[in-house]
């Protein structure tokens, strides 16, 4: 889907349809628009909240989206996830897998993040099979590719683990799987910054270290 870059101060909300616009999340100091991954400068002014209030006001528009499946007033899901780390990112997770559930709860967009974060995990992992087996690939490349391939396979196992911990309400389990899972990541960026070589994987790395900083903070809401 073809998208305009856009300015967020330059832009009125009302102008951002729901077909382009869709859904927006913060990952780090820029937002992007879904779909597109293009960067949409963000004010030094404008925080997190003040960008999940200007969504909350396209509740109207994006609610076709997001009430496809599951019957949650937007608001109520926006609620849940004002609470997570990274609350664009929650609610791109309800309206991309919220259509399978009857309705959004807190137990139902932890698992939604733990569908999503196991897809991207599968579509890294796809990537560095591609660079590994690429000609070009120098050998020390190959090698940190390797080590991401392995915390890719101990991602999805964890990912598993920590779920099923936290519907048999086990705390410490769930705990431990998780942050184990966001540590896989983080030494996937590792073994390339030992090398001295960019990461052709750091997009997709911090995209989904921040998922599994979502779920694991509404793992705590359950848990609490």
């Amino acid at each position: 889907m073809a998208a305009d870059r856009l300015n967020i101060e330059s832009v009125a909300v009302t102008n951002l349809r729901p077909a382009k616009f869709f859904a927006c999340y913060l990952l780090g100091s820029h937002a992007y628009v879904l779909g597109a991954g293009l960067p949409i400068p963000q004010p030094a002014t404008m925080r997190p909240s003040h960008l999940l209030l200007i969504l909350l006001s396209l509740s109207s528009s994006l609610l076709p989206f997001a009430s496809a499946g599951p019957t949650n007033n937007f608001g109520e899901v926006t609620s849940i996830c004002s609470r997570t780390d990274y609350p664009f990112l929650c609610i791109y997770a309800s309206t991309a897998y919220g259509q399978s559930y009857p309705a959004i709860d807190v137990a139902s967009l932890l698992a939604m993040h733990i569908k999503m974060t196991t897809d991207h995990t599968q579509t890294a992992k796809a990537i560095a099979s591609m660079y590994a087996i690429n000609p070009t690939t120098t050998p020390q490349v190959k090698q940190a590719l390797e080590v991401c391939l392995k915390q890719y396979d101990d991602a999805f196992d964890d990912l598993a683990t920590g779920s099923t911990a936290v519907a048999g309400h086990d705390a410490g389990t769930a705990n431990s799987m998780l942050s184990a899972v966001i540590s896989y990541y983080s030494t996937c960026d590792d073994a390339f910054a030992e090398i001295f070589a960019a990461n052709p994987l750091a997009k997709q790395d911090d995209f989904l270290m921040k998922m599994v900083s979502n779920a694991l903070a509404l793992a705590q809401l359950i848990l609490q």
